[in-house]
Order: structure tokens, then sequence, then C-alpha cells
């Protein structure tokens, strides 16, 4: 019985949101462009190469891991 409620309450919610969003797409496509565009600094920021120092380019060319004493992302003692 439970199951069959959370069932329908699921339905309704996924009616309801079509619901709105078929009622006013414009709106829900404006919003979407505005988000992507306040996030597409970041994006590009993630895939954008860095600038590696000497010490890694060496690494590289030793055929060392330069980022392997990274943590997180960041280097040791940051």
């Amino acid at each position: 019985m439970i199951d069959a409620g959370l069932l329908l309450a699921m339905m309704v919610g996924v009616a309801a949101a079509a619901f709105v969003v078929a009622r006013s797409p414009t709106f829900w496509f404006g919003l979407g462009r505005v988000i992507f565009s306040a996030a597409m600094p970041k994006i590009l920021r993630a895939f954008k190469p860095r600038n590696m120092t000497k010490e890694e380019k060496d690494q590289i060319l030793t055929g060392q891991d330069p980022f392997s004493g990274r943590l997180n992302g960041r280097r040791k003692g940051w």
C-alpha cells in the first residue's frame, strides 16, 4: 500500500513538473542559458591547460609522474 502511494506521489510530481515546463518553456530555456553562461568561466578554467613548472616538465621528460605529490588537486604544503 505504501509503495503504491509513493508511486502515485512520484507520478503526480513528474506530471506537475512537466506541466510547469510546458506552460512556460521560454522561462526555462532562458534560465538554463543564464546558468550555463554563469558557469562557463569555471568550466573553461577547468579544461584550460595550466603552466607547468620546470621541475614538473623535467619529471615528465624522465618518465616520472609530476602530479603524484598532490593531494586533492593541490600541491603538498599549500
